[in-house]
């Protein structure tokens, strides 16, 4: 009984040295990867199945092995740390570390290439694979890959490099607006008009813009005025004369008007309405073309009269001749 029992365990003994899997090493495992690379174009994953070139091997044991320390393996790794850190292959579980001077260096490198400072819109770092400036901005926020959160992609360039930061900007008070206006007249000897480009005594700012937010509100304005209407109170600019809006009922009377007096309907070559009026009819194609004088934009003279008095472009020989009419 004692010889049968011994005889079993010698051979239970040899079915699990039979049964135990070969030991493993990580220049091995590498060789497998960089072979699976050359052949496929991408690196193994953990369900990536057999590994070429061995005997039941599989990328889900060697995972394992990784993970448990198995196989004379050192434990605490997996398949996707190993070739995050030793072929530098992208992982979300394992991306790399992130600091404020790498994000610095990436927008100084766009800024260098595009002419701009980067956006949150501008998609992929081109000199990062795999990293969007969205996610940067997102890790500064929020935090994570070593950066403790709390700022933004704007904040960061404008800390770091000056850049003037749209989201977060600074109140305005009326105070502050006529100083930049008196100097402005110190300088030109005119105060400012809102069409007038930059303010030279705040970088970033312009007088069209100050006008916008003087008009609907913001940055702790409450709207309502204008820069010609402030200056006018506060400083004694006279005020000029604004000219009133246009609707295409009235010009579509004027044309009708012309067409009375002349036979011919108005083109953009014709001269003044009428005798008494100093508006010129390729002034009303501007201000239908591009909207302006309280009209939509986008559309033309022409186009007014042939959609609403049926005028065909190509009946519009004889217009030409009207020009001379005053």
């Amino acid at each position: 009984m004692k010889k049968w029992y011994e005889k079993l365990k010698r051979r239970k003994a040899q079915g699990k040295r039979r049964l135990r899997k070969p030991e493993l090493s990580i220049a091995e495992i590498l060789a497998w990867a960089d072979a699976y690379h050359q052949r496929n174009g991408k690196w193994p994953k953990r369900n990536s199945g057999p590994v070429r070139g061995t005997l039941h091997e599989t990328w889900s044991a060697v995972d394992s092995a990784l993970k448990n320390g198995a196989r004379s393996l050192r434990t605490g790794s997996s398949l996707a740390r190993l070739l995050a850190e030793r072929r530098g292959v992208r992982s979300i579980g394992y991306l790399p570390p992130l600091s404020e001077k790498q994000i610095v260096a990436w927008a100084d490198a766009h800024y260098r290439r595009t002419g701009a400072w980067p956006s949150c819109v501008d998609g992929a770092i081109a000199d990062a694979p795999g990293e969007t400036w969205v996610n940067v901005d997102a890790l500064l926020r929020l935090g994570g890959r070593t950066l403790p959160g709390g700022s933004s992609l704007p904040r960061l360039l404008e800390r770091r490099r000056g850049v003037r930061n749209r989201s977060e900007l600074p109140r305005l008070t009326i105070g502050r607006i006529l100083s930049w206006a008196d100097a402005h007249f110190r300088r030109t000897g005119a105060y400012p008009a809102c069409t007038r480009g930059a303010i030279e005594e705040s970088p970033g700012e312009s007088w069209h813009n100050i006008d916008a937010i003087l008009r609907q509100g913001g940055r702790g304005l409450p709207g309502g005025s204008s820069l010609p209407q402030l200056l006018h109170r506060r400083r004694g600019v006279p005020l000029r004369l604004e000219q009133p809006a246009l609707t295409e009922k009235q010009i579509l009377a004027w044309a009708d008007a012309f067409h009375r007096r002349t036979g011919f309907w108005p083109s953009v070559g014709c001269a003044l309405l009428s005798a008494g009026q100093h508006l010129q009819w390729i002034t009303l194609e501007a201000c239908l073309r591009e909207g302006r004088r309280g009209l939509p934009g986008g559309s033309s003279l022409a186009q007014l009269l042939a959609e609403r008095r049926g005028v065909a472009h190509a009946s519009r020989e004889k217009l030409y001749a009207a020009r001379t009419e005053s």
